[in-house]
């Protein structure tokens, strides 16, 4: 649509450098994916439009990874444990299904770290054995992996790899941990691993229940709400924002939900919320994360479709926002996993979503794709001093790393049959 200089343009008589750079703006947002990133090799002034992120924001774009052997990047995958950490994606597990049907057919065992800034894969050995359809999240500089299925047997485990020594151990735990299942959710609050729901593989064994454990005592709590919990679920979407955790969806055994639910984790209050606005349609195996005050959830699927959707949710308002761009796709992506990566150099932050099934390929997925963040998302009571987003300062983030260093704390982010049905709690019963 452009031509590679000026050239073209000025022996017909028009000369770029006379276009509004608001006009130019308009041109480029109705460009294809492709020809809009090859627009800022044109000129200095159409290079200095196409960094403008109001031209990026609502855009899913697809990593163009630097070519490597297949050894060292995943092959396509469901439901893998995944964790943003500084500018590294970090994968582990997860598994394919056999062609046209939901069989798994085999669950990984390779742990992946992925630089969000050359875009290179790197293989990570470790001793974690294999394991899918389980949860990770960050404390103190380590990957902490709970839950999930490894081919033959449901686990309630904790394995713990840490980032700085690549070293990986099973963690031994006290008190009373959640009986073994896959397909739970794990969020960190202070110094707590809080987990809800999941389902232990039969077609009777969906769970309700929310357990904490205690990173440095490494024990294990069953939490005793004082009002009534959701419905049993997997496959669901949890978060957490002040002293809350958020539960959204998921599938009951009987049906696809759409509910959202609060608990208060310092009084143990369970809350079904009543929202406004465009509550996405009930779904399961999406993912969500939190920017701000806003949690984002994309896609899943409900059974009869895949969903190719963004939905917004403001904790402040209570009000879902169906977010679309008319010019570009959203992926159709379920069994996904998402995390938000921030751009310290330029200040911006990202979801950052790999693998998954896509509904438009009906294939395992092995892309990794970006969503630029809006800066509206986040409050000006969360800028730091040096006015910038907490954290996305360089400066911030690093004083960060040095308290988490000295005082230890994270700042901030039944026995099985040897195969089954992969997620069967939401194929055998219709």
């Amino acid at each position: 649509m452009f031509a590679n200089n000026n050239e073209v343009t000025a022996a017909q008589g028009i000369d770029m450098q006379a276009f509004p750079e608001e006009l130019l703006m308009e041109v480029m947002q109705q460009l294809p994916l492709r020809e809009l990133k090859q627009v800022s090799g044109v000129s200095r002034q159409l290079r200095r439009v196409a960094r403008d992120r109001k031209l990026w924001e609502g855009i899913f774009q697809v990593d163009e990874a630097v070519p490597q052997t297949s050894e060292e990047t995943p092959t396509g995958r469901l439901w893998c444990a995944s964790a943003v950490v500084e500018d590294s994606l970090y994968l582990y597990g997860g598994h394919t299904v056999e062609a046209d049907t939901n069989l798994i057919e085999f669950v990984k065992n390779d742990l992946f770290q992925y630089n969000l800034v050359t875009k290179q894969w790197t293989k990570l050995e470790h001793e974690m054995g294999k394991k899918t359809e389980l949860k990770c999240v960050v404390w103190d500089n380590s990957l902490w992996f709970v839950g999930g299925y490894n081919g033959e047997t449901y686990t309630n485990e904790i394995r713990k790899y840490d980032i700085a020594t690549k070293a990986s151990t099973l963690v031994p735990v006290t008190g009373n941990p959640f009986s073994p299942r896959s397909a739970l959710t794990a969020v960190v609050w202070k110094d707590y691993l809080v987990t809800f729901g999941g389902w232990s593989g039969t077609e009777t064994q969906w769970y309700n229940d929310t357990s904490r454990f205690n990173f440095r005592t490494k024990e294990w709590q069953l939490i005793q709400p004082t009002t009534p919990p959701p419905s049993a679920r997997t496959s669901h979407v949890a978060v957490v924002h002040g002293n809350s955790m958020f539960v959204f969806g998921g599938y009951s055994g009987d049906r696809y939900l759409n509910d959202l639910w609060e608990l208060n984790l310092e009084t143990n209050t369970w809350t079904e919320l009543t929202t406004c606005g465009s509550r996405p349609e009930p779904r399961s195996r999406c993912c969500a994360a939190v920017y701000g005050n806003t949690m984002y959830v994309l896609g899943g699927w409900n059974k009869s479709a895949y969903y190719s959707d963004l939905h917004a949710y403001d904790f402040e308002t209570r009000r879902w926002t169906k977010i679309s761009n008319p010019n570009y796709e959203i992926p159709a992506l379920s069994q996904y996993s998402m995390g938000v990566a921030h751009d310290l150099r330029h200040e911006r932050s990202y979801l950052v979503m790999y693998g998954g099934y896509d509904g438009r390929a009906k294939a395992c997925s092995e892309t990794v794709h970006r969503y630029l963040l809006p800066t509206e998302a986040v409050s000006i009571e969360e800028n730091c001093t040096h006015g910038r987003i907490q954290e996305c300062c360089l400066r911030c983030s690093s004083a960060a790393q040095v308290e988490a260093s000295t005082s230890n704390k994270k700042k901030m982010p039944v026995r099985s049959p040897s195969f089954r049905l992969a997620d069967d709690m939401e194929t055998t019963r219709a």
